[in-house]
């Protein structure tokens, strides 16, 4: 998130945000620090029914002392999906009729046209993990996260790590003063859409289902049920007959971010789209995840190397 600091120091932003510190206003860019999103994400961890069995990291399982297993990563698989279409068009309308600008992204498409709804997009990626994982949100030092789970990595627990993919909520990343060391404000502004309770509720309780309903491989003979966090961290534990409101305060309370920043000075409002110039500023670009203008359901990495190498053939003079 450091292009739209260098750009509101150097007096290009809302002017009224640089004024509040004594920033010389030399571009109004109301734009810059806008339209912020993340990925959000939210680990629910599963106790298995028979540790012996050595499902998990931490169990006498010879597997997991290969020195092969080291080099990778603890994970069984990674699947995306989303939930029933109707009631993601029913979310999508409820933004649509909530904005005074006619929608988000994608605003004032009809149900059949938005982009979420076409059938080749995923809302939720979900990974199981072999062991407990430990990082939910406790107290906080700085930019580390101390962690506030209860399950250490001894074969008694597997993990399910959810991720959001395609949020429609937009937030704001701020200035906190005129000094380019001090961190920014951020209010990545979680769960503000329909659209994203909506797939954080289907989400969650598909999981559920597939940990833990009988009519499972997991549910059946593998995992005994989730384990909650702390008290002060998501409340009761997760079952299939766990309601709306529930799953949502367990979201809400437990959830944290990817960090995965993209939008603060995004493509078609702050920087041209043809050649990333920042708009009214000769000689300047910005390249890096804080151009994408819709966040992407993936990973930042990759994209932000392709948009370098793109960027790096324009300046070149081969684009």
């Amino acid at each position: 998130m450091l292009p739209y600091r260098i750009l509101m120091l150097s007096g290009i932003g809302p002017s009224d945000h640089l004024q509040q510190y004594g920033i010389p206003v030399h571009v109004d860019a109301p734009d810059v620090g806008q339209h912020f999103a993340d990925h959000f994400q939210l680990v629910l961890n599963w106790r298995l029914r028979d540790p012996s069995k050595g499902y998990a990291v931490g169990s006498d399982n010879p597997l997991f002392s290969e020195p092969q297993y080291g080099t990778g990563s603890h994970i069984s698989w990674v699947t995306s999906t989303t939930g029933p279409r109707s009631g993601l068009a029913a979310a999508v309308d409820a933004d649509d009729a909530s904005d005074p600008n006619g929608g988000g992204d994608g605003a004032g498409d009809r149900q059949q046209s938005h982009y979420l709804l076409r059938t080749t997009q995923a809302t939720m990626e979900t990974l199981i993990d072999y062991e407990s994982d430990p990082s939910v949100p406790g107290d906080h030092d700085g930019d580390t996260m101390i962690a506030a789970s209860a399950n250490p990595p001894d074969g008694s627990h597997i993990a399910s790590v959810m991720v959001g993919l395609k949020p429609t909520s937009r937030g704001t990343v701020r200035l906190r003063s005129a000094r380019i060391a001090d961190p920014p404000l951020i209010d990545p502004n979680y769960l503000a859409t329909a659209v994203d309770r909506w797939a954080w509720r289907e989400g969650v309780r598909g999981v559920v289902a597939l940990m833990t309903a009988p009519n499972t491989t997991l549910g059946r003979g593998v995992v005994d049920g989730e384990t909650p966090p702390p008290e002060n961290a998501g409340g009761p534990a997760l079952t299939t007959s766990s309601t709306d409101e529930e799953i949502e305060a367990r979201v809400r309370a437990a959830g944290y971010n990817t960090y995965h920043p993209m939008g603060s000075c995004a493509m078609g409002r702050v920087v041209d789209p043809a050649d990333l110039r920042v708009v009214g500023v000769e000689g300047l670009r910005v390249v890096d995840a804080s151009v994408i203008p819709i966040a992407i359901g993936a990973h930042t990495q990759a994209p932000v190397y392709a948009l370098a190498e793109r960027a790096a053939a324009m300046i070149a003079g081969r684009a």
